[in-house]
């Protein structure tokens, strides 16, 4: 739970896609608590693919950023790990449902920034 929500960096990144989304959260207890809490979200219909697919894309970048610091000895800046997991959820999105949106720049500019 530490390393998904608590520690610093992946609180900073949480609150980036919270923002994304126009959301005010409290982060719950443990990383299963998010995720029921993320399901019962009420949020724009379509934002609805990116905002369900967006908790998962994250805990994945935050597990592929530490194997990257632990195995490698290499860190992302905040910025670009943002920017990485941006690009990630656009693919994601894109390809499980290619209608959703056309271009990375209209996918990130139809979120709240």
């Amino acid at each position: 739970d530490h390393l998904l929500l608590r520690c610093s960096f992946s609180r900073k990144v949480w609150c980036l896609l919270l923002n994304l989304f126009g959301v005010s959260w409290i982060m719950p207890k443990s990383v299963i608590d998010m995720f029921w809490s993320w399901e019962g979200m009420r949020i724009r219909r379509d934002k609805k693919t990116a905002m369900d697919s967006s908790p998962l894309c994250l805990v994945w970048c935050l597990w592929m950023e530490r194997n990257m610091r632990t195995f490698e000895g290499n860190e992302q800046s905040a910025d670009m790990f943002k920017s990485s997991f941006l690009n990630l959820l656009h693919f994601w999105v894109e390809y499980s449902f290619p209608v959703y949106v056309d271009t990375f720049m209209d996918f990130v500019g139809s979120f709240r920034l």
